[in-house]
């Protein structure tokens, strides 16, 4: 149950947007569940008015479950703010409420499929339509079930291609071996022939630890790498000026939580712009540099829950029951 807000809380008058982005940031190392703080304060500020949004690379139905556990009404902005909508008009059949969809071609995605050095090296693709419809050669790894998926339907296919037919795509997803030369090559193919149409970042694929079998943690797979592509048309960065614009609050009134390479213009822009751009202390070297500040504590710690306990002087009971 969420704690009921404080008089003193609800005399904070000045309503912000906070914008946070899941795995890394907000999730526990599980890369599934909330931060047990990270909910309370979400739920917390969510009820004072305060607009909290979602702001991920994930696609939208692994994410989903994360707007539905936060019981919000705002909009959320996948694919890295490829697709932004409001999903709790969508259940409410009050129309889908679609702000931004920023798609891939079907020719862009056949041509990069096509590369001959993408062809010869390509362990495992996923892309998802415009239809939010998820099609991926792989169906096992723990990777694209905790990440990608999410309990979420999905279509095997040996042939990503002749499954995605003729439609556009929100997003791409390729895995490599993590071979320097290779994958060298690779990227020099998708920056040199692409670069107008898509955005793209590389990542470590995740893993099970392998140091503890039983734990749900999932650890970098040095071993693996993962590209994953959008339409040049979307970052996170534009989905901030898009969801600012939508609620009418000024980049001032802005506060936002990242911790990795695509959280790179969300963070930055916030932060040129007036707002309260905030990279988490588990955060990548280069986004610290761009952000007003860092939080104290890690993803896995409450870093964000944490944060805005403090930024807005919060009355807020954040002792464990105990069991």
């Amino acid at each position: 149950m969420a704690e009921k807000a404080t008089k003193k809380d609800i005399q904070i008058t000045k309503k912000k947007l906070i914008l946070i982005d899941l795995d890394g940031t907000t999730l526990d190392k599980d890369f599934r569940t909330f931060n047990e703080l990270n909910h309370k304060v979400f739920t917390y500020l969510h009820q004072l008015g305060h607009k909290v949004c979602i702001v991920t690379g994930r696609n939208y139905l692994s994410a989903l479950p994360y707007y539905e556990k936060l019981g919000l009404n705002t909009l959320m902005a996948t694919y890295n703010g490829a697709y932004i909508n409001n999903p709790k008009k969508e259940k409410l059949k009050k129309g889908t409420e679609i702000i931004n969809i920023n798609h891939i071609s079907n020719g862009i995605v056949r041509g990069i499929m096509q590369e001959k050095v993408v062809k010869e090296n390509l362990l495992n693709s996923l892309v998802d339509n415009v239809d939010r419809e998820i099609i991926c050669t792989e169906d096992k790894d723990i990777y694209w079930h905790e990440v990608w998926f999410n309990m979420n339907k999905f279509t095997h296919t040996n042939d990503i291609l002749k499954s995605l037919e003729k439609k556009n795509a929100l997003q791409l997803i390729l895995e490599f071996e993590n071979e320097e030369k290779k994958l060298n090559e690779i990227i020099a193919t998708l920056r040199k022939k692409y670069h107008v149409s898509v955005f793209f970042d590389v990542v470590n694929k995740l893993k099970k630890d392998p140091k503890n079998s039983k734990s749900p943690t999932l650890v970098p797979d040095p071993k693996r790498i993962v590209i994953r592509i959008r339409s040049a048309g979307a970052n996170k960065g534009i989905a901030v000026n898009t969801l600012s614009h939508h609620y009418g609050i000024p980049m001032e009134d802005i506060i936002a939580f990242g911790d990795s390479e695509n959280d790179i213009e969300m963070i930055r822009d916030t932060t040129d712009r007036g707002g309260w751009g905030v990279a988490m202390a588990n955060a990548e070297t280069y986004l610290k540099t761009l952000g007003r500040d860092i939080t104290e504590k890690k993803n896995y710690e409450g870093g964000v829950g944490d944060y805005l306990i403090k930024y807005f002087n919060l009355s807020l009971n954040t002792e464990k029951k105990k069991k």
